[in-house]
């Protein structure tokens, strides 16, 4: 996923917990302090896993909104129905993205919230 968003000409920057991407994230907001990153990365959207290890998607997105995050919180879902979508919503997240789609789909999917 990281290598096909690259490829498209974005900019990524993993997290691999809940915790490391709050940190990551609210750095984009220079009120928020973090002990664990040193530089300020401009984000224009997040993309998540609801099932991170140690803090969950949705506690991600909490903390992130708590903070005055106003960019785009897509979530990295298996499946996309009805019924995802609006756990989705319930959790915060502006929109759930298939994370087994192809990764020209998955870039489309991601340019397309974006523009």
């Amino acid at each position: 996923m990281a290598g096909a968003l690259r490829e498209a000409g974005f900019e990524v920057t993993i997290a691999r917990t809940g915790r490391e991407a709050v940190a990551r994230a609210l750095l984009a907001f220079p009120d928020w302090p973090s002990e664990l990153f040193t530089e300020g990365e401009f984000i224009d959207c997040i993309l998540i896993d609801p099932q991170m290890p140690d803090l969950a998607g949705g506690e991600v997105v909490r903390h992130l909104r708590q903070h005055g995050c106003d960019r785009p919180i897509l979530a990295m879902v298996d499946s996309v129905g009805a019924d995802e979508a609006s756990r989705c919503r319930q959790l915060g997240f502006d929109r759930p993205l298939l994370a087994t789609a192809r990764p020209q789909d998955l870039v489309a999917s991601v340019r397309e919230y974006l523009w």
